[in-house]
């Protein structure tokens, strides 16, 4: 039988990859299911690869709330047979649904991972690990893109966040990027390059530095991204939700901590990652660039033993 769901999550990428888990609980449970999404315009198209979900609504800010106002007269009209909120908002009380889920616990909200305090929101013991469905047409096309580059060795970096407190100097990934084509070992690397399509201009420094090493895919879309992900070695990145998209591509990956807490937003569900605090009062600034190297250094040979 069919379900008629409305799925409500997070407009910034991480937070709305991490609900992806919860997505899929209620894929598997109900695999007839026919999906409406209301999620941030930079996660859609991971929504719109599931097959499950028939329309998606951007969230597109406005002042005062009012776009919550104006999404909840696209979908109030309708009868819904699940209604799930993950952000808690306050149009999901004023629909129509047979069932609700919405509110979470104050203490599981504050002490669990964010993908593991969803299981306590659904009354699951176990939720999928957050995933990016990727078609086999768009592997093909990245892969010939990428196979353009003389069998390179991939890495990628995110440089940038959407907050600075979080983001590791710029200048500071110029400095790793020197040292690390420094080593004979890694002569064969190349660089992909990933931020939001506005960040060009800070990571303009480091495509300077790179040079014939970097691919630039700051403008392309968030799937090509995560395709080129999985042909990657390994990703390296600051606490963003291109870590976090690099998580649920199963990529290797590296990521840079500082005021965010750990245990509430590390990249859940990848085999093989590795977390470096700034050791400073959690100021990117104090994690230095031989820290790094030395991590990335160990973790790249652990990972080709």
């Amino acid at each position: 039988m069919t379900c008629n769901i409305l799925f409500i999550t997070y407009i910034h990428l991480g937070d709305a990859i991490l609900n992806t888990s919860i997505l899929q609980h209620f894929i598997k449970k109900y695999p007839e299911s026919k999906i409406t999404v209301i999620v941030g315009k930079s996660a859609a198209p991971i929504y719109k690869a599931y097959s499950n979900v028939v329309k998606i609504y951007p969230i597109i800010k406005k002042q005062f709330g009012l776009h919550w106002f104006l999404l909840w007269t696209q979908v109030c009209t309708t009868k819904w047979d699940i209604v799930v909120d993950c952000r808690h908002s306050y149009i999901s009380l004023f629909l129509n649904t047979n069932k609700r889920f919405y509110k979470m616990n104050k203490h599981v909200k504050n002490t669990y991972h964010f993908s593991q305090r969803m299981s306590y929101f659904l009354n699951e013991k176990n939720i999928p690990y957050p995933h990016v469905p990727i078609k086999e047409d768009l592997y093909k096309k990245t892969e010939k893109m990428l196979n353009k580059n003389d069998g390179a060795e991939f890495i990628t970096i995110a440089p940038t966040t959407n907050w600075p407190p979080k983001t590791w100097p710029i200048e500071n990934y110029c400095k790793l990027v020197k040292k690390i084509l420094k080593h004979p070992s890694f002569s064969k690397i190349k660089f992909i390059i990933t931020a939001a399509p506005n960040e060009f201009s800070k990571c303009k420094p480091l495509l300077d530095v790179l040079k014939d090493k970097a691919i630039s895919l700051i403008n392309e879309d968030i799937m090509t991204t995560a395709a080129a992900l999985k042909f990657s070695t390994l990703f390296l990145g600051n606490d963003s939700g291109l870590m976090h998209l690099a998580a649920a591509t199963n990529t290797p990956l590296i990521a840079l901590f500082g005021p965010t807490p750990q245990e509430i937003y590390s990249p859940f569900g990848c085999d093989k990652s590795l977390i470096i605090n700034a050791p400073l009062d959690k100021i990117m600034s104090s994690l230095t660039v031989d820290e790094v190297y030395r991590n990335f250094y160990d973790f790249y040979f652990r990972l080709s033993k």
